[in-house]
């Protein structure tokens, strides 16, 4: 089979050869429209660049080290599915490592990377840690899902999610409402989240019932039995797989009356109930701007600034 070029990328994309490569060297002086009628191409195609033969002019890895917190964290793995979209696009490959919020662990894979020569790190951050070590180091990092001072953040509209979620039932005519988090000692999914529900029920008068646990649809499945002792409307949840949770033990002893709402826009959770209320935080998005922001910085520009995504409110049927 013939060996794609990056010839055949500008016939198909109806561009000029330089234009490709200014594409693939992230040349900011591209129209946005013809950057990504460039990338679909280059992703429908699946081409790849010559990694060995850029590396060894260049003198670089070519190369991004990407630490998640867990693998198997739903929004995670959509947010790398959107940087591997723009990091594979550029001819580079990826190293993915998890930290299980184990920060020992996350500087053994940063000296790894470093070992590694990798030119750049995007780090799912964990709430309230410091990450001072990483601003010696003399790759670019991006941080995910928490703002870092000193670093280029991407996070989430954790508070505005819940308000959008809260404006929704309150529409629908629901009066006695729940909520069920995870330990508000995580700035964003735990206290952001909260906060916004307890202004809300504070500000119209309404009862706090709320209930905290971890991030599995196992404790979720748990505590329900707890709010639905207090005979509610409807549970708004900090996490669909906290909603995943709470709707199997709602649907497991009969109970049709509750509404709930998750955060995140699980496909797993639509598939199974499409009735159900979510909110796209814009994962998948949120890594490709990562990958951009991290090969703008491998540019040169190394403008510190905090990007907040878009929230999107997400009824079923």
């Amino acid at each position: 089979m013939k060996k794609l070029t990056i010839f055949d990328i500008a016939k198909k994309s109806g561009v000029g050869k330089s234009t490709v490569s200014r594409v693939l060297n992230h040349d900011e002086n591209v129209k946005e429209e013809t950057r990504e009628k460039v990338l679909k191409v280059i992703n429908e195609m699946n081409y790849k660049p010559s990694i060995n033969a850029r590396g060894m002019r260049s003198n670089n890895s070519r190369v991004i080290g990407i630490i998640t917190s867990r693998l198997d964290s739903s929004s995670e793995a959509q947010a790398v599915r959107g940087m591997l979209e723009i990091i594979y696009s550029m001819g580079y490959d990826v190293v993915l490592v998890e930290s299980l919020f184990d920060q020992e662990k996350t500087k053994e894979h940063v000296k790894m990377f470093i070992n590694k020569k990798v030119e750049g790190i995007i780090l799912f951050a964990t709430s309230g840690v410091e990450y001072d070590y990483l601003k010696k180091i003399k790759v670019p990092v991006v941080m995910m899902g928490q703002e870092v001072k000193g670093f280029t953040s991407i996070v989430y509209d954790d508070y505005g999610a819940v308000e959008k979620v809260l404006k929704e039932f309150q529409d629908m005519g629901l009066k006695k409402i729940a909520y069920m988090g995870v330990d508000l000692s995580d700035r964003t999914t735990g206290y952001r989240r909260y906060q916004a529900y307890e202004e809300f029920v504070n500000k119209n008068n309404m009862k706090n019932i709320s209930v905290f646990g971890d991030f599995t649809y196992k404790k979720a499945y748990e505590l329900t039995k707890v709010l639905v002792e207090h005979k509610i409307d409807a549970i708004v949840c900090a996490t669909d797989n906290l909603a995943l949770g709470v709707r199997k033990y709602l649907s497991e002893n009969y109970i049709e009356n509750i509404v709930v709402s998750g955060i995140g826009k699980n496909e797993l959770l639509n598939f199974l109930y499409d009735d159900h209320i979510t909110v796209n935080l814009s994962y998948k998005k949120s890594g490709i701007e990562a990958g951009k922001i991290i090969f703008k910085m491998l540019s040169g520009q190394s403008a510190y600034e905090k990007i907040v995504m878009e929230s999107h409110l997400v009824k079923g049927k």
